[in-house]
């Protein structure tokens, strides 16, 4: 009679709960079934529980099983998952935070935040990807049309950027390929090779190029050694010139036009071995258009060897030396002063410059003496702007004749 009466007590109290959590119907007017079912703490239930409504819990809902939801679930606080969540697909329209997350479909979400995020497969991220730790990707990262920023580190074996990378540091160990690059500062402390690149310095100020810590200078290569033309042009106000080097190692520059082609206190040395050696100047020709001047007791000493020789050449230029001619007539007196035509100089002297005369010929043929013959300078204020020449004749001239002086001109 007690096990009829222990089972008829269970199956009510099942049936009770049974009507008061799952059905609608009495949710207005609880009965003394529901009352009854209320009041027990545990039941068990081996059957299946449907219900048209919804089931509320106010504390936990534990199921040892599993737990379907065919039209969807939806969590509002929080969702605990101890041993992972396998989904062919998750989109999170919030944020994920997570230890841990493997992916291998794929993950649609509005912002995602962790330690580290490792994929094994593609990630497509149409807004932002922000890290605040490292972001490694083993098969790399496209960016397509869009911008890699970072204000740290971006360190790679080697990259290909074909769009804009900005950094606040770019370190790689492999090769860095760049199809246009703005640098405000590079750090470079291996080679640098610039093969068939052209490289626009335009603003740029080079520096350092004066030694290394160890004493020894450093060196700037332009050109190959088997160039035949010279490799560095400099252009400058529309025009341009070159810089190379001949077949004996002579410095072989274009044309140069300068003020000063020394520094402003030591001048231009050509040392070897720390004694002072010749400064060879070749051209065709070599053209000064400044005043020159040989200081420190230099002298202008002409070369001269075998079957060759240096000469200083007037050119034309009479300021220097050239020829005057004079004319006698016949039956001139004696004591007569024959006054030559002015030679006037292309450009004044600004002191009183030395003649020196030399007759062709005989100054005066048929005399048995010399004439007397000397110069005078002609002046318009302080300067010197040319010269005549005196001729008097020692004897009556016994027929006509035309005496010539060659004159050198050297200023003082």
């Amino acid at each position: 009679m007690s096990k009829r009466l222990s089972i008829g007590v269970s199956g009510l109290a099942a049936a009770a709960l049974a009507v008061s959590a799952f059905s609608g119907a009495f949710a207005s007017a609880p009965s003394a079934a529901h009352e009854f079912a209320a009041a027990l703490k545990t039941f068990r239930f081996n059957g299946n529980i449907k219900s048209n409504g919804t089931v509320h819990a106010n504390k936990n809902l534990s199921s040892g099983g599993r737990v379907y939801a065919h039209g969807g679930a939806q969590v509002w606080k929080g969702l605990l998952v101890q041993n992972g969540i396998k989904t062919d697909g998750l989109d999170v329209t919030g944020v994920v935070n997570a230890q841990s997350a493997t992916v291998t479909g794929n993950l649609q979400a509005g912002a995602i935040a962790g330690n580290s995020l490792s994929l094994t497969g593609g990630a497509t991220v149409g807004g932002t990807l922000s890290t605040s730790g490292l972001l490694t990707a083993a098969g790399g990262i496209d960016a397509k049309s869009g911008t890699i920023t970072t204000t740290g580190a971006l360190t790679a074996d080697s990259g290909t950027f074909a769009h804009s990378v900005t950094a606040g540091s770019l370190s790689t160990l492999g090769t860095l390929s760049a199809g246009a690059a703005t640098v405000t500062g590079l750090t470079v402390t291996g080679p640098v090779n610039f093969s068939n690149a052209q490289i626009n310095f335009t603003g740029a100020q080079v520096t350092g190029l004066n030694g290394t810590s160890g004493g020894s200078a450093n060196t700037l290569s332009v050109g190959t050694s088997t160039g035949t033309s010279s490799p560095l042009t400099i252009l400058e106000n529309s025009k341009s010139s070159t810089i190379g080097v001949d077949t004996s190692g002579n410095l072989v520059l274009g044309p140069i036009t300068t003020t000063s082609l020394a520094a402003p206190s030591t001048g231009v040395n050509v040392n070897n071995s720390g004694s002072q050696s010749a400064l060879a100047i070749s051209g065709n020709p070599i053209n000064l258009t400044s005043n020159t001047n040989l200081t420190g007791g230099s002298d202008l000493t002409l070369g001269t060897g075998t079957n060759t020789a240096s000469h200083l050449v007037a050119n034309g230029n009479t300021d220097l030396a050239g020829t005057v001619t004079l004319n006698v007539s016949n039956a001139t007196i004696a004591g007569t002063d024959i006054i030559s035509s002015t030679i006037t100089f292309a450009k004044a002297y600004a002191r009183s410059p030395s003649i020196v005369l030399t007759a062709t010929g005989d100054p005066e043929p048929g005399a048995s003496s010399a004439p007397k013959v000397w110069v005078e300078l002609v002046q318009s204020g302080s300067q010197y702007t040319g010269f005549k020449i005196h001729y008097v004749l020692s004897a009556t001239a016994t027929s006509s004749y035309s005496p010539a002086y060659n004159y050198i001109v050297v200023g003082q």
